[in-house]
């Protein structure tokens, strides 16, 4: 499993790292156009794409049992249902890329460079990669239901880092958007075809013959419906990160959106990092809630009450260094022109702020299995995310502030409010939902202050003094954000503190 997280998470820091080092040259060599467009393709693909969600985790925690116990029929069966689902899922995204494709100039905001067909073919191009990855997907699970998900990850690091040096040739000598798409899809084909060897010279006795076995009524009766509660679970999360774009390229423009992106990849990359953490305690959560003899137990409430306080913790560090360095780090990165209104940057850090606050949560519904119950949630919060926003950016001159504001409305009222019902009223009866509620709420304020405080500094000091000088102050800026948020922290949680004092002094 340590082979696993390492492989994981050396992959996603180098892919993330490559990701920035092709948004610059992409945007220095095509401009900002280009990159709105970019945006509005990876969000639109995001949205067709959500049907997979869900299938995968099902699949894989139900192989478990049976590569432990070698049965190798059953592992057959659900491996051919998941090929089957896998491959309806690529041809409806092949379909549904080709139709929405012809609809793209109805999302740009006062039109664009590209002609129709340009929109189409690109869009087009950009997600036929994604569904060429989806034919090949359920072989991917063994690795992963087998603890040797590493090689996939390596797989992905050698031909990630190859596309990206292609990219960038090509984004250099020919500027040419069309080659940068096609470069995707190929080696992505190569990708897959490549892994595909090797999972069938590591597993022969899965796949040397044709998969027909297939599920019993019963199994595939409980799978279905494991399927639809996550399927469920996820479509709000999905049109949470997915809809702000596509609003903000219908009613303001790619312009506009392409310097936002540059933002909203620091933030993918901070939650990358962020949930690999929290993800890493789901199993251990998993394992405390059945060593226990009750499952709302005090003890369980109490691990509850400890991990959400340490993801507090955590979150306001990250949203100190993202207030205080994502100034400069554009600067330096693609230039300063590309630095976003002081309202837009304190918005978007807030809501990224409150949407990693519900990572603890997540993390203890995942671990106790509440997928069903969030079904009718989900859909309710697409629905209240997309009016909100829509409402705001036509109805207010708020612009992009309004987009997150409409994102944080949703998360500050139906999440909040839903996530911690479903967790009291089916797991853990003993929470007190007025500690948790002052305490988020505390904790929501110190977020909101320190930001305001971080980002005005930092802005005062690359107004009137280089990046050189200002680095080294900035620094010392975010240490002492860091030290203060730490010190309320002990004194405010008083018990978290000690369980997060007591997981550093076991790290040392």
């Amino acid at each position: 499993m340590s082979k696993n997280v390492g492989f994981s998470i050396i992959n996603n820091v180098i892919v993330l790292i490559l990701s920035f080092v092709v948004r610059r040259f992409f945007i220095l060599q095509l401009g900002t156009d280009y990159v709105g467009l970019n945006s509005l393709f990876s969000n639109i693909l995001g949205i067709l794409s959500f049907a997979e969600l869900g299938i995968g985790v099902a699949v894989t925690a139900s192989l478990y049992e049976p590569l432990q116990r070698g049965n190798k029929k059953l592992i057959r069966a659900y491996l051919h249902f998941y090929r089957k689902f896998l491959n309806a899922v690529a041809i409806i995204i092949t379909l549904a890329a080709a139709t929405v494709g012809f609809f793209i100039p109805t999302f740009i905001h006062g039109g664009s460079i590209f002609t129709d067909f340009q929109l189409w073919l690109y869009f087009f191009l950009y997600s036929l990669s994604s569904a060429v990855t989806y034919l090949i997907t359920y072989k991917r699970i063994i690795l992963t239901a087998d603890q040797n998900d590493y090689l996939n990850q390596v797989n992905n690091l050698i031909f990630q880092s190859i596309i990206a040096i292609l990219q960038i040739v090509v984004l250099v000598f020919w500027q040419n958007y069309l080659l940068y798409l096609i470069i995707q899809v190929v080696f992505v084909v190569l990708s897959n075809f490549t892994i595909n060897h090797r999972i069938n010279k590591r597993y022969p006795e899965l796949f040397k013959k044709k998969l027909v076995e297939k599920l019993d009524k019963k199994t595939h009766h409980e799978l279905r419906k494991s399927i639809t509660g996550m399927i469920s679970a996820k479509v709000g999360g999905i049109v949470l990160t997915s809809t702000d774009n596509i609003v903000i390229s219908a009613f303001l423009g790619l312009t506009i959106l392409g310097k936002y992106s540059n933002y909203v990849m620091i933030v993918t990359g901070l939650t990358v990092v962020l949930n690999q953490l929290i993800t890493a305690l789901t199993p251990s959560i998993g394992n405390f809630r059945f060593s226990n003899k009750y499952s709302s137990s005090k003890q369980e409430t109490k691990l509850f009450y400890q991990v959400t306080g340490m993801n507090y913790l955590i979150v306001i560090f990250a949203c100190c260094g993202f207030a205080v360095f994502s100034a400069l780090f554009i600067q330096v990165w693609v230039g300063k022109q590309f630095i976003l209104d002081f309202g837009i940057v304190v918005c978007l850090i807030v809501s990224f702020g409150v949407n990693q606050f519900r990572q603890a949560i997540i993390a203890f519904e995942t671990a106790y299995g509440l997928f069903w119950q969030q079904r009718y949630k989900s859909i309710l919060e697409a629905a209240l995310n997309i009016v909100s926003s829509i409402l705001l950016i036509k109805y207010t001159n708020l612009g992009v502030i309004g987009v997150l504001i409409g994102t944080m409305f949703t998360n500050l009222t139906l999440n909040l409010i839903w996530e911690i019902l479903i967790l009291k009223l089916n797991a853990l009866s003993r929470i007190k939902l007025s500690r948790y509620f002052i305490q988020y709420f505390i904790t929501l304020i110190f977020l909101i202050w320190t930001t305001i405080l971080g980002i005005f500094i930092s802005n005062i000091l690359l107004s009137n003094i280089s990046v050189l000088f200002a680095f080294p102050i900035l620094i010392i800026i975010f240490l002492l954000l860091c030290a203060s948020n730490y010190a309320v922290f002990s004194i405010v949680f008083p018990d978290e503190y000690q369980f997060v004092k007591s997981r550093i002094k076991r790290q040392r």
